[in-house]
Order: C-alpha cells, then structure tokens, then sequence
C-alpha cells in the first residue's frame, strides 16, 4: 500500500469511492426494474430496500 498526503489523493480517493457506489446502484437499480417488472411492486420495493441497505454501510 502506498500512502499518498495531499488534496489530490484525497479527490482521487472520493472519485474512486464515488464511481464505485454509482456503479453498484446502477446495477441495483437495473436488477430492481427488471423484477418490478415481474414483481407485485410493495415486493419490489422491499428486496430493492434490503439490496441497499448493506451498501450503505
């Protein structure tokens, strides 16, 4: 691991984190269209909520 000091590290560092959070709520939000779709909605919401929920974490 290689430490890095400065405001450029710490950008690079949130960039990163943020890309990565966004990509992962693309994909949940893809998989939870395409239940909803097959899904009673409340049911929907519910697993989409529990997908979410560790990701915030």
């Amino acid at each position: 691991n290689v430490c890095i000091d400065g405001p450029e590290a710490m950008y690079s560092l949130f960039e990163c984190t943020r890309t990565y959070v966004a990509e992962k709520f693309q994909c949940a939000s893809d998989e939870h269209a395409a239940r909803r779709a097959v899904q009673k909605p409340l049911e929907g919401d519910v697993s989409f909520l529990g997908e979410l929920l560790p990701l915030s974490v």
